[in-house]
């Protein structure tokens, strides 16, 4: 994958986030009492205080990376830091979700909103 091919990828997964990050993501406590439709997920706290997005696989595929090789996708999101592996070393993580209880989700941290992309 080109550094531009790199670039419009890291620039898709950030526009996603930011046009749907209070819409279509949960809060993780609930404490926000938000009634979400069309779920894309959840969001909570690092340790840090900043905020990081756990998107459901099926979200993932067909609206965060739509149009790039997933393999690629996962590659470069790792790379660069925005998508937090497991402490298995696999690409998803296995929290606990509110209503659905621990399911395999991809973790978008903080480190997107610090990076030049």
């Amino acid at each position: 994958m080109g550094n531009r091919e790199e670039r419009a990828l890291l620039a898709q997964v950030k526009a996603f986030i930011e046009q749907h990050g209070t819409s279509r993501f949960e809060d993780m406590s609930g404490a926000d009492g938000h009634r979400t439709i069309n779920r894309a997920g959840f969001y909570r706290e690092d340790g840090e205080g900043r905020r990081e997005h756990l998107v459901l696989p099926h979200v993932f595929r067909q609206d965060v990376y739509a149009g790039f090789d997933p393999k690629t996708a996962i590659r470069v999101l790792r790379a660069h830091g925005w998508l937090i592996p497991g402490n298995d070393g696999k690409s998803t993580q296995k929290p606990r979700l509110p209503g659905i209880g621990p399911t395999r989700i991809y973790v978008l941290g903080g480190a997107m909103w610090e990076a030049g992309e």
